[in-house]
């Protein structure tokens, strides 16, 4: 029995993908400091059913879904929950290469760029790193992908309830990691692009109406425990804090742990509602913003170059291990030449009108990440769209070659 081509190829994607991934896991498992507070939140979660980090007081500084999905793990694994949370980013990962693929083909209807894009997300060192940590990148890159995916579709196919799905997996996507959570009122931005912009603009409506009704039951969480309203998290003020500091340069700083320490005593925080610390640091970095506005346009600046030119775990992981740094910076870079070449490529052919949306998302992304914390651990969820530029730029490079090596001949046999 012969099988299919369009089954076989994301068959064998999603396999290499997973037996990369879970060797990683297995072999090479590593700590975060940020970890500690998804496994606290997990088991409160788990064994008191409230999202709280001490298991007395409810909890506003983290974004929900991911604990969640630990804590899932802890209810059906017990004490092996940990190991089982870095097979499921596995599991998650894998599908996002198989997402990688399908949102490539369906922008492209070229599955030699998809097979690219596919084997660039195998093997990409970031990606395939994330999975070893207990963090909520990995997640973030599979609900940011399917909601894409599901909106590509949406509009080319015109269907609303795709709008409505793409906008419900858009919202699990802010459940996991806020920093979209601007991002649905950028998709405005494609209506100029669209050859039928009455679909796009019903569409668009009913994808930020259906993005807003599933954050909902979290913001009316937070108003009722806190009286605030608290779409997601209370960490935005602590961002902006850190992210102004002239002599930080946009980076972590683990003088912050006792920055935050010193608001706590200042607003009496007693561990019920982070957002009167929050709210503290904000002040104090609006203050210092107002006082020196040109050199925080400045120091934007650095921080988007940084975000762009720096490695995940340069300073914890990768110090020790200089050749292994050097590699994933020739690929890193690599790869950001391909993408800007395939970015050129795609603009200049004026394919279909979604092919703008990955860009649009990288903008959002950097601008947002500027103006905060621009630490380039949160580039991970935007990587596979600079992927499907970059196979492209493969695909046009190759494209090029290829045409250009018969002309040669000829010309040889000419003489």
């Amino acid at each position: 029995m012969r099988i299919s081509k369009k089954i076989l190829v994301p068959f064998l994607i999603f396999i290499t993908a997973f037996a990369l991934r879970i060797s990683a896991v297995i072999l090479t498992p590593q700590n975060a400091p940020d970890s500690e507070g998804y496994i606290k939140l997990a088991v409160n979660i788990s064994e008191h059913g409230m999202f709280s980090l001490d298991g007395k007081n409810p909890s506003d500084h983290r974004a929900p879904l991911f604990p969640a999905i630990i804590a899932l793990n802890h209810k059906i694994f017990g004490p092996s929950f940990e190991h089982y949370t870095l097979i499921t980013n596995a599991l998650l990962d894998s599908c996002s290469t198989l997402l990688t693929y399908a949102l490539t083909l369906t922008l492209s209807n070229n599955p030699f760029t998809a097979a690219c894009a596919a084997a660039i997300y195998t093997i990409h060192p970031e990606l395939l790193g994330s999975n070893i940590f207990i963090l909520s990148e990995t997640p973030s890159v599979f609900f940011l992908l399917l909601s894409f995916f599901l909106l590509v579709l949406a509009i080319k196919k015109e269907k609303k309830i795709l709008f409505i799905l793409s906008a419900i997996c858009m919202t699990a996507e802010a459940l996991c990691r806020p920093a979209i959570l601007l991002f649905p009122f950028f998709v405005i931005f494609v209506i100029p692009f669209a050859r039928k912009k009455k679909i796009l603009i019903t569409g668009t409506i009913l994808f930020l109406i259906f993005f807003m009704l599933t954050l909902s039951p979290w913001t009316i969480r937070n108003y009722k425990q806190f009286g605030k309203f608290i779409p997601v998290s209370s960490n935005f003020g602590e961002s902006l804090w850190a992210g102004s500091m002239q002599n930080w340069n946009g980076k972590y700083n683990p003088e912050i742990m006792q920055i935050r320490s010193n608001a706590g005593h200042k607003v009496n925080y007693k561990g019920k509602g982070y957002y009167l610390v929050d709210n503290y640091l904000k002040k104090e970095a609006m203050q210092r913003i107002t006082k020196d506005p040109a050199g925080y346009i400045i120091l934007c600046l650095k921080k988007a170059i940084y975000f762009w030119t720096g490695l995940p775990g340069a300073e914890e992981v990768l110090k020790r291990k200089p050749l292994l740094a050097i590699l994933f910076r020739i690929f890193h870079y690599s790869l950001i030449v391909l993408a800007i070449v395939g970015l050129i490529q795609t603009t200049k052919n004026q394919i279909r009108n979604p092919i703008y949306l990955p860009l649009l998302c990288i903008i959002y992304y950097t601008l947002i990440h500027s103006a905060l914390m621009a630490l380039p651990r949160y580039r991970i969820p935007i990587l596979p769209f600079v992927i499907f530029y970059a196979a492209h730029g493969i695909t046009q490079t190759l494209s090029y070659y290829t045409t250009l090596m018969p002309a040669k001949h000829h010309g040889q046999n000419t003489h």
